[in-house]
């Protein structure tokens, strides 16, 4: 199959998950409100969300020959998304994160890399016409950044729109903005691609001029605690930070790519992708886990009639 509305380049894994009051200090053992185990990965997410909501979405990627790269594969294909183009890899162990959440929502993560760091050129590639046909093609950075640009360098012969979502933060190639059609970030991810602080409405907004100088037309930067500013040709919204009651904000971001990336592919206009997107990832912070609280498009509906 060809024709994807969003096809993911990004990282596959397994995430683990603990709920604490606060974080051990050296020497110390807490005890966890909560945990669970299951896939995660920012390419997962995002292109799972994507799915839920109707997308006909395939996700790039790489994992291990393993029981963990197994139980992602399978529950990839168990919502929807098209695995034919994830390669795995003998050698190495499917990436496991360790996640440990405060009730704040802040959190701090154990990276135990794996074959998202394996991913190559070559092996993104071979996803040939998909990524010429479809409707988007996003990205993330858990995977190495010569497979993102081989991605972005394919799909932009074709005029197919590139999403791009440099996190985890990190240095970022300037010739891999320039290949971006569009981009969002946190303040962290911000500034490694534009040199600005970002803490407020006023920090995103001449953060996002800079960017869009470079090459992206739509861009979103968090505002600091404020929420989010999106800044597009002729355009601009704030969107702020909705009141819904935090549990677990580990997916957010990756939910708000995906339905960006899902937004761009159907060709809405800019503020309404953005909007549904914020709203996206509202959603998926009110229950534990990445997977399980990504919205339906009706639920994204629901709480925009609300006004919550």
């Amino acid at each position: 199959m060809t024709g994807y509305d969003v096809v993911v380049v990004g990282g596959a894994g397994v995430d683990v998950t603990v709920l604490v009051e606060e974080p051990p200090a050296a020497g110390r053992a807490v005890q966890a409100r909560a945990g669970w185990t299951g896939p995660g990965g920012k390419g997962v997410v995002a292109a799972v969300c994507a799915a839920r909501q109707g997308g006909r979405v395939a996700l790039v990627g790489r994992v291990g020959a393993d029981a963990a790269g197994d139980q992602v594969l399978d529950r990839l294909t168990d919502e929807g998304v098209d695995t034919r183009y994830m390669t795995r890899d003998d050698g190495v162990r499917t990436e496991q994160v360790v996640m440990i959440v405060q009730p704040d929502g802040e959190s701090r993560d154990v990276v135990l890399r794996g074959a998202n760091a394996a991913l190559r050129p070559e092996h993104v590639l071979a996803a040939g016409a998909a990524l010429t046909s479809a409707g988007v093609v996003a990205a993330q950075l858990e995977v190495p950044q010569p497979a993102v640009q081989a991605a972005f360098d394919r799909a932009e012969s074709a005029g197919v729109p590139r999403l791009l979502d440099p996190a985890p933060a990190q240095p970022v190639a300037p010739e891999l903005l320039a290949m971006a059609t569009a981009v969002r970030a946190n303040a962290a991810e911000a500034r490694h691609l534009t040199g600005a602080e970002v803490r407020d409405w006023d920090g995103a907004r001449h953060a996002a001029a800079l960017a869009r100088h470079r090459g992206p037309s739509l861009v979103v930067f968090q505002a600091g605690s404020q929420g989010d500013l999106a800044a597009w040709d002729g355009g601009e919204a704030r969107l702020p930070r909705r009141a819904v009651p935090v549990t677990d904000p580990s997916g957010a971001g990756d939910a708000f790519t995906g339905t960006l990336a899902l937004g761009i592919a159907r060709r809405d206009p800019a503020g309404r992708a953005v909007r549904r997107a914020a709203a996206a990832a509202a959603l998926v912070t009110t229950a534990p886990g990445a997977l399980p609280p990504l919205p339906t498009a009706p639920e994204i509906d629901d709480l925009l009639a609300s006004g919550t």
